[in-house]
């Protein structure tokens, strides 16, 4: 019997009392109307009165009738005694004197609040499919989606079955609408498919562990080789041919938990499942997965060009520091001639003997030569690391433009004009690129690109143009101007919105799942009488209401709201924090 699934607190709790209702459950549920007295009174006896009136109660409260009707905490009947103006509660205990008494009050309640029975149709052909859109949208846990039925039921004025009948109910719908899930995921693939997606399943002989273990292994360091491995990966999930099987009808959020079995369980654990089962998570897990590894591949993308350029300006600040003692001296020097020439009382042609007679020529040539030297030492130094640092690329530049699809706004044209101009000159091997046909719009001024890219002989530097590209490529992506496709971080998310026929196809089962009419006029129609109610009955019972008031300030309405008083922590929310500080 599928109800091992409940805990022992959602059976305890399933169409009985717990516990004694709380102070706003009792006014919620258990206060009678004057329509309701005056149907109780129409009982001449106090016990069947009271009977009557917990019966009542009862059912708007569990939302269904008790097996034995005068089970009930003291402090229900203690409260609707008070409004029954009945002395001594303790007189429920002749309710059940009658065997058939109980049992007739049972039915006319029923019968007059409009309870309907568990199995009566529409109600219950409502009730399947509306757990069974649940289930293929959401994939609810068996424990949640009866809590979830028994909310329903209870709303809807549906009689509670037994714990059990509900519980097998629940457990057939979701082992049904998994199947169905699997089947739609399977239906489309072909032998060959199949075929390789059971492929991930085995170990080559030449390794330790399957493809599948391979696969879902993430980057763990930042490097070119390593990220030439994560693209690599990419390929690999793509050479499945798997991405371009069009699963629209299936929700997103169930193949995203269909690929984290994947992730989670042994491969040898998915190897004894169901073919279709084994499929369905198989085929889930690649195309989850392709997204997954572009996003990977991206954070080792970011972090290496930020590394490349972090080394570029770390080298430069130990150029600085190395030569910093000879350039300091030579800048002193420099510094005395200067002083000379912005003395205005110098004459002109005293003007040259005068910075000799301080510093000889000899030495002032040698000090500029030195400023020279340094300077220009720091800028050849740093146009050397870009240089090596371009080596380093080339291991996963190739698979970089191969792999990663772009996209992006119109401020980004530039950079992928570029990216499109660069990967085809790749793809025939170009050493050198023309001045002429090279895209540049996209060179910055920070970081002196210019002169790095444009050597004095007025060509241009292709690693130093390349890793300028790589560079703004990455706070492109950051500022999000260009989209990854697939990718679940850096997608475009103008193009997640369901669209046409898509969206046509998965409405009503979204619309039902949400207890929403598909037609939006009915929907807003619904909700407008719905607010033009509530105002008309907190107008009639403004007056009523003590905890609000309206009140003149500044000649104008004000509402004043009474403060609640702080109520006490349940018992429950104790237990939970006890739980956690454990």
């Amino acid at each position: 019997m599928p109800t091992t699934f409940l805990s022992t607190e959602q059976i305890k709790q399933y169409g009985r009392y717990s516990g004694e209702p709380t102070d706003e459950q009792l006014a919620h549920y258990f206060y009678l109307s004057q329509t309701d007295l005056e149907w109780i009174d129409k009982r001449r006896r106090p016990h069947n009165r009271l009977g009557f009136a917990l019966q009542l109660c009862t059912l708007r409260f569990l939302g269904t009738f008790l097996a034995n009707p005068v089970d009930a905490p003291s402090n229900v009947l203690a409260y609707l005694a008070r409004q029954l103006k009945i002395a001594d509660p303790t007189c429920i205990s002749q309710y059940m004197e009658r065997d058939t008494t109980h049992w007739e009050h049972s039915e006319e309640i029923q019968k007059r609040l409009g309870y309907q029975d568990f199995h009566s149709h529409p109600s219950y052909f409502r009730l399947v499919r509306w757990l069974y859109n649940k289930v293929w949208l959401h994939d609810e846990r068996p424990g949640v989606l009866f809590d979830l039925a028994t909310s329903r039921l209870i709303h809807q004025k549906i009689l509670l079955p037994g714990a059990s009948v509900l519980a097998r109910l629940v457990g057939r719908i979701r082992s049904r609408a998994s199947f169905g899930i699997y089947r739609e995921l399977i239906k489309d693939l072909t032998g060959d498919q199949q075929k390789a997606l059971l492929s991930l399943l085995e170990i080559p002989s030449d390794a330790r562990m399957s493809i599948l273990d391979n696969l879902r292994r993430a980057p763990t360091h930042v490097s070119s080789l390593t990220l030439k491995k994560a693209l690599e990966r990419i390929q690999t999930l793509r050479d499945l041919k798997i991405s371009q099987i069009q699963t629209l009808g299936i929700p997103l959020s169930r193949k995203a938990k269909l690929a984290e079995l994947a992730v989670g369980l042994k491969a040898q654990s998915i190897a004894q499942m169901g073919r279709s089962k084994k499929l369905a998570i198989l085929l889930c897990f690649v195309q989850r997965y392709e997204a997954i590894a572009t996003d990977e591949a991206l954070e080792v993308f970011d972090l290496l060009i930020n590394k490349y350029f972090q080394d570029i300006k770390l080298n430069q600040k130990k150029v600085r520091l190395r030569t910093a003692y000879d350039l300091d001296q030579a800048a002193i020097i420099l510094s005395l001639a200067c002083q000379i020439i912005l003395n205005p009382e110098a004459q002109n042609e005293q003007l040259r003997r005068l910075i000799f007679d301080q510093v000889p020529q000899p030495k002032l040539q040698t000090a500029n030569q030195t400023v020279m030297t340094l300077t220009s030492e720091a800028q050849d130094n740093s146009i050397k690391v870009i240089a090596s640092k371009y080596s380093s690329a080339r291991k996963f530049l190739p698979y970089f433009f191969k792999l990663l699809q772009f996209s992006g706004l119109p401020t980004a044209k530039p950079i992928l004009d570029t990216l499109q101009f660069v990967k085809e000159q790749e793809e025939q091997k170009n050493k050198t690129f023309n001045l002429d046909d090279t895209p540049q719009e996209f060179i910055p001024t920070a970081w002196k690109w210019k002169p790095t890219i444009y050597p004095p002989k007025g060509q241009i530097s292709k690693p130093h143009y390349v890793m300028c590209l790589m560079d703004q490529t990455r706070l492109a992506i950051r500022r999000r101007d260009l989209f990854i496709k697939p990718s679940l971080k850096w997608t475009d998310p103008r193009k997640e919105l369901l669209q046409g026929d898509a969206w046509e196809k998965i409405r009503p089962a979204i619309c039902r799942g949400l207890d929403l009419n598909e037609k939006a006029e009915d929907q807003l129609a619904l909700l407008q009488k719905q607010l033009d109610e509530c105002y008309h009955r907190t107008a009639a019972n403004l007056k009523a209401n003590p905890a609000l008031r309206l009140e003149k300030e500044n000649g104008k309405d004000r509402f004043i709201l009474t403060p609640l008083e702080a109520e006490e922590e349940p018992l429950g929310l104790k237990e939970l924090k006890e739980r956690v500080r454990l």
